[in-house]
């Protein structure tokens, strides 16, 4: 955790962009997910 802190201002600026594109990316799949396993618990 220190190491992290430690690091460049760039560097904790890049983490945190990777971390919210992760997220950004991560949400709308788990939100197909979740749709797709409503449907098909209604379908049936």
């Amino acid at each position: 955790m220190y190491e992290v802190v430690m690091g460049t201002p760039k560097e904790v600026f890049i983490i945190y962009f990777i971390v919210l594109i992760a997220c950004f990316t991560v949400y709308p799949i788990a939100i197909m997910i979740m749709n797709a396993v409503m449907n098909r618990g209604t379908k049936q």
